[in-house]
């Protein structure tokens, strides 16, 4: 076997040339690392976007289907009142012209009804995808 003996000059050197690759490789790794969170922190910030733009879409979806909801049970409600108008003109022995207004007034909510529930029928069919 060979005996290898090396001055110190030597030694210093090719540990000096060992540090100046290292650092160099810590300087592009850093860069890379500086890079890669940069590209993470635009592609979390355009994720968030969409995600807050989702929760916008679905809570302005749950405002109409409640404004939808809360319109057909006050229509139901008033139709539940005309009823009973036109069972206390039954049970006072009303006129026909009373008769005739209360069932004027029972026609007209249930047009009123049945129109509320085609425009929900429609805005849910035309914002529903197809299922397969």
């Amino acid at each position: 076997m060979q005996d290898l003996h090396y001055s110190s000059a030597e030694l210093f050197g090719a540990i000096s040339g060992v540090r100046d690759v290292l650092a160099a490789v810590q300087q592009q790794l850093t860069t890379l690392i500086q890079q890669q969170g940069a590209q993470m922190a635009s592609n979390l910030s355009v994720i968030q976007g969409k995600i807050d733009a989702l929760t916008a879409d679905v809570a302005a979806g749950k405002t109409v289907n409640e404004s939808a909801i809360t319109l057909i049970n006050g229509l139901t409600a008033q139709n539940v009142s005309f009823k009973q108008q036109i069972q206390d003109l039954i049970n006072a022995s009303g006129t026909p012209a009373e008769f005739q207004k209360a069932v004027d007034d029972l026609d007209a909510s249930n047009v009123a009804m049945d129109e509320a529930r085609q425009k929900l029928a429609d805005a849910l069919t035309a914002n529903t995808t197809p299922s397969a």
